[in-house]
């Protein structure tokens, strides 16, 4: 997972790589912590919801608002109110 930045804006980047498990409500949040690993993690941390995951593998960019935390991603599934995974972000130029 990392940050782009492109014509001033800047955008989470979710790698070739990326793969998740099928789920029924799937969003993507940034956070303002790292090492988020469960569902107590994730709620204590300042998110910022970038929308539902589109697809479950391969690269896809989310666009990141103004002052949005950029510490972690968080793949949550809001109809379960569960932890599915997460990943500290690396700044890219």
């Amino acid at each position: 997972v990392t940050i782009q930045t492109n014509n001033g804006k800047r955008y989470l980047q979710l790698g070739k790589d990326f793969y998740s498990s099928p789920g029924p409500d799937y969003h993507v949040y940034v956070s303002d912590q790292t090492d988020i690993s469960n569902e107590e993690d994730f709620l204590a941390s300042r998110q910022i919801e970038l929308g539902a995951l589109i697809k479950g593998s391969g690269a896809r960019y989310y666009e990141l608002p103004a002052d949005t935390p950029s510490a972690s991603v968080t793949i949550w599934c809001k109809e379960f109110k569960e932890y599915i995974a997460s990943a500290d972000i690396i700044a890219q130029q």
